[in-house]
């Protein structure tokens, strides 16, 4: 598994990036003690306007892993609750679940009709989905 994120918070100087890089570890610490593995992290830190090659819907942090880890993307899932994330979905060729817990719900209108995203209620949902799903791969 993989987090990509778009941080542009720090762009704007709303936190430093030190502090996005240790709140990250301590996520990342508390998933790890649950057994889910985070393979890397890739973060964008720059704000919409910087026009940078990594913010989502650009799939340079995808290209990267691909490379990286060697992924088939024919059986990867993205899930995120920003049109970016399921927009970067259908850049890849990756299967797309938007969520409409947190963020989600507010941008639930730019999506809603579109038939390529799958929809989910919650993280959970999700990953239930995304089990059914991997058997018919």
């Amino acid at each position: 598994m993989f987090i990509i994120t778009n941080q542009a918070g720090i762009g704007k100087g709303n936190f430093k990036e030190s502090e996005f890089l240790k709140f990250n570890k301590q996520y990342i610490d508390i998933l790890n003690k649950e057994s889910i593995r985070i393979e890397e992290v890739f973060y964008c830190p720059h704000s919409e306007n910087d026009n940078c090659i990594c913010r989502k819907p650009k799939t340079y942090f995808v290209d990267v892993a691909i490379k990286k880890y060697n992924l088939n993307l024919k059986k990867s899932f993205i899930v995120g609750g920003h049109p970016s994330d399921v927009e970067l979905g259908s850049n890849t060729g990756m299967k797309s679940i938007f969520l409409i817990t947190g963020h989600g719900s507010k941008h639930l209108h730019e999506i809603k009709n579109n038939r390529q995203y799958l929809i989910s209620e919650n993280i959970f949902d999700a990953a239930l989905l995304i089990l059914k799903m991997k058997k018919q791969i």
